[in-house]
């Protein structure tokens, strides 16, 4: 049975808690959904363990989330990644173990340590990216022609008042669709908000929150967020990434991000705005100012200016 904070809990998540644990006390209520319900509930049993109940706001993600510890994350070896306690997916809900540490974005390293971290996420990135796996079953959606996702995109960031300058960085560095590229198992939120940190001997890095694991191209998500948001500007966080990683992007993989981190940067611009995240935000704008050194640097730039 459950103790200390219950009457803070939804009914459903009460039962599936004490399902999964027995006894816990509550020790906090994380991650508003869109409608600004709880959608995460933080608690503790006796043994001092940490547990997370989680309500995914959609069929799709619990879907996605569920399929991912089910059969993508035990490739990611042992101790990097926690486990489905319990589910109810009439209620999208799961309990999850807590892992020990805290979030990469959250703690101070000293550069040698940092690096460290970004080896071993380019190593599990690999792993994921490594692995063959069909689209999650369900009706074939359109997706939109590149023109079409470009248009979209091009005026989202003139909703947001970006600058003139701002919008021609964007709309030369998706002007042409990006190739074509093998797709893998990709985590769909790789970053260091994402990265839990383990420092109890040896430095280990290890992940969480897969409701946005699908099967895609690399560069979409994944790979062109490490080069345009997370290591922008920090050369050796790259580096350290890419060792771990077993090897550097191709020709098409660098095309295919630059194209995706200006489709993807209005969105996340205006995500940040909307939830009044600062992370959020700064990756966006880094993503920005590497687009706009990168477009200048172009010979199509040079010979008309």
């Amino acid at each position: 049975m459950s103790f200390d904070g219950a009457e803070l809990v939804p009914v459903d998540v009460e039962l599936l808690l004490d399902r999964a644990i027995d006894r816990w006390r509550l020790l906090g209520v994380r991650s508003p959904d869109r409608t600004g319900a709880p959608s995460v509930w933080e608690v503790e049993d006796p043994a001092g363990h940490r547990w997370f109940a989680k309500r995914h706001w959609s069929d799709l993600l619990h879907g996605r989330e569920t399929r991912a510890y089910d059969e993508f994350v035990p490739a990611l070896g042992p101790r990097r990644a926690s486990w489905i306690a319990d589910r109810d997916p009439a209620a999208r809900l799961i309990v999850t173990r807590g892992l020990k540490g805290e979030p990469l974005s959250r703690i101070q390293l000293n550069g040698l340590q940092e690096q460290e971290a970004f080896r071993q996420a380019g190593a599990l990135a690999a792993r994921l990216h490594a692995l063959t796996a069909t689209p999650a079953p369900g009706p074939v959606r359109d997706v939109p022609s590149w023109s079409q996702q470009r248009s979209k995109a091009l005026d989202m960031a003139m909703d947001l008042g970006l600058s003139a300058e701002d919008l021609g960085v964007l709309a030369a560095a998706c002007a042409e669709a990006p190739p074509q590229l093998p797709a893998g198992v990709c985590h769909g939120d790789y970053s260091p908000r994402n990265w839990i940190i383990q420092q109890s001997g040896e430095l280990r890095l290890q992940l969480i929150d897969f409701e946005r694991t699908t099967v895609e191209e690399p560069a979409r998500h994944d790979l062109m967020r490490i080069i345009y948001q997370v290591t922008a500007g920090r050369p050796a966080l790259a580096e350290a990434f890419f060792d771990g990683y077993g090897r550097q992007l191709t020709e098409a993989e660098q095309a295919a991000c630059r194209a995706y981190a200006a489709l993807d940067c209005p969105s996340a611009l205006k995500w940040a705005a909307d939830h009044r995240d600062a992370e959020i935000h700064g990756y966006a704008r880094r993503a920005l100012d590497l687009l706009r050194a990168e477009v200048r640097s172009s010979p199509t730039s040079r010979s008309s200016a």
